[in-house]
């Protein structure tokens, strides 16, 4: 009976000290207090609201003369990436329609796109394919692998360039393969051993690569000898993909993992200046990503 008695006993205390609580809800017999006057800011760093400045209201916007591009020979467009204000037809119609090879599977990821250029298109597929096709009728005209006999196909990375009649194609196994462009037949390999995300950039006589350590990798054209390097900041975190690099008037601008951006001579790779694009507020485990994935 006593111990009855105790558990009646911190029942109804517990009772007693929920009620005189000011913080419980309705349905506990609670009043709620109104709430702190002021107005609501939200502290999440990614909840903004964009507004146009009333400054910029009469300011035209003024393009320049639209022109048609016959290549497009690079990821970027051309080696700076700056492709202006391109011509499109009205009347758009599908020409032709080919298979380029292997895409999106389990472990395989399809993240460079086309070039074109010489009356040709040439494509890089998921399983380190390079493949060209008549830019008229869509008939292939040769195909190549570019996985190493001691590799399995299926790595994540690589593309291609166009320049002078030669193919230019880094891969995911860490090499750099310039090839013919009318029969695809290998040029020159050169062997740098660490993986590429992205397609190369050729410009001035040289290919510049970015690797998966964020290093800058400058080669020359005709024989594929490296003729220097640039160690940025290495990443682990990095996204799918990438941006290569962009080459103008003599400037090499690279962007890394880290999210660093780096302009550097194209001719002995010595740094010009450098900035860093990493975000100072991380709300989410994604804002530790620095990756620029951008031109």
């Amino acid at each position: 009976m006593s111990g009855a008695r105790r558990s009646l006993l911190i029942v109804t205390g517990a009772a007693l000290a929920l009620a005189g609580c000011s913080w419980l809800p309705d349905y506990f017999g609670a009043q709620s207090k109104p709430p702190l006057p002021g107005k609501r800011v939200s502290v999440l760093e990614l909840e903004r609201s964009l507004n146009p400045d009333p400054k910029l209201v009469d300011v035209q916007v003024r393009l320049p003369k639209p022109y048609v591009n016959p290549d497009w020979p690079e990821d970027g467009g051309y080696p700076s990436h700056a492709m202006y204000h391109l011509q499109l037809g009205y009347d758009l119609k599908q020409a032709w329609r080919a298979d380029i090879g292997s895409g999106k599977e389990s472990d395989e990821r399809l993240s460079s796109q086309p070039v074109v250029a010489d009356g040709k298109v040439f494509t890089w597929d998921a399983e380190s394919h390079v493949s060209a096709f008549d830019a008229k009728s869509g008939n292939r005209l040769w195909r190549i692998d570019l996985t190493p006999e001691d590799k399995d196909s299926g790595a994540i990375g690589g593309g291609v360039a166009y320049d002078q009649g030669r193919v230019f194609a880094t891969t995911a196994y860490g090499d750099v393969v310039a090839l013919d462009g009318k029969t695809g037949k290998e040029v020159w390999r050169q062997r740098v051993g660490i993986p590429f995300r992205t397609g190369p950039t050729v410009d001035d006589s040289r290919v510049f690569a970015v690797s998966y350590d964020n290093q800058v990798h400058a080669l020359n054209e005709s024989d594929g000898k490296v003729a220097w390097t640039y160690t940025g900041v290495a990443e682990n975190a990095q996204l799918l993909g990438g941006a290569s690099a962009a080459v103008e008037k003599g400037i090499v601008v690279a962007p890394f993992s880290s999210g660093e951006l780096v302009a550097l001579r194209a001719d002995t790779g010595r740094l010009v200046w450098s900035d860093s694009l990493t975000r100072a507020g991380r709300v989410s485990s994604v804002g530790t990503i620095n990756d620029i994935a951008g031109r």
